[in-house]
Formats: structure tokens, sequence, C-alpha cells
């Protein structure tokens, strides 16, 4: 794929998120929409920004026991109720690297490739985890070459 890079100030935000352990990353799916599921129970008004669907996926840690720690968030318009698992917490506004990525989501890691790239030889580092913007997907596209999804390294100039 031909991917572009532009820098985008990313606004701060309000995330829910969850941390947990997956066995592979084909489980991430089943982890957010499972983190969806309970913070909508115990916040059943609570929208998204925005920004729309917003994701912050961060995997954290590979274990010797082949788990993967993961944390996951979305963006929404307010602090909710925080239960055992489900947390809230501020996103500061930062300047990111953002490509668009056109596809499956299997073919995402060479959009990060790209950015990360892209990033290193315009003098940018990793200033904050990366995060991912889902503007077309499963649940608005049958076709996955019409899903869209945007990925965002936020950077700091070397």
């Amino acid at each position: 794929m031909n991917y572009t890079a532009e820098v985008k100030d990313l606004p701060c935000c309000t995330i829910y998120y969850k941390q947990g352990m997956i066995r592979s990353f084909e489980e991430i799916p089943e982890f957010v929409l499972g983190s969806a599921e309970e913070c909508r129970k115990v916040n059943p008004d609570l929208r998204c920004n925005e920004y729309g669907y917003t994701a912050y996926l961060e995997p954290c840690d590979v274990l010797p026991e082949k788990e993967i720690m993961i944390e996951y968030g979305q963006a929404v318009e307010a602090v909710g109720k925080e239960t055992e698992t489900i947390r809230f917490r501020e996103l500061e506004a930062v300047p990111a690297v953002c490509v668009l990525h056109k596809g499956d989501y299997s073919s995402l890691g060479d959009a990060y490739a790209f950015a990360f790239a892209w990033a290193d030889e315009h003098g940018y580092e990793l200033a904050a985890p990366p995060r991912e913007q889902y503007i077309h997907g499963v649940w608005d596209r049958e076709n996955p070459d019409e899903w869209e999804t945007e990925v965002q390294i936020p950077v700091k100039k070397l």
C-alpha cells in the first residue's frame, strides 16, 4: 500500500481504559468488545467523544508464558463510574504522525512501520504510546477493503 504521513495535533481527551492479558493478537477484538460491554454496563449513558470511535491500544509486554499484557481505551465525553477493571484518565494533547491505512487489520503493521520510519526520517521520536482511530470497519462496512484506520504516533522533535 502507498502510505503518506502528516503531523496532526491530537486534542486532549478523556478515555475509559482496561488492562488485561491476552494469549495472542487475534484476541484483541474480543478484549476490545468485552471492555466496551463492561463499561456500558456501569455507564449506560456514557458516549464516545466527538472524534468518533478512537482507540488507544498498547501491547505492554510479552511475558514468558506467551501472554501479552494489553491496555485498551476509548475516548469518551466525560469521566464515568469506575469499576475494579474499568478506569478513566486524560490523554494529553499531542502532535502525532498520522497514517491512513485502508483494508483489513491484518496488514496494519505496515502502516505502523511506515509511520515510525517517516517520523525517524523527519526528526521525531515517540512521545507517548501509539493510538488508532477506526474510521470505517466491521460495524459499517462488509468489505474489509473499505475499512479505514488512522495510525497515530504521538511524537516530539529531537
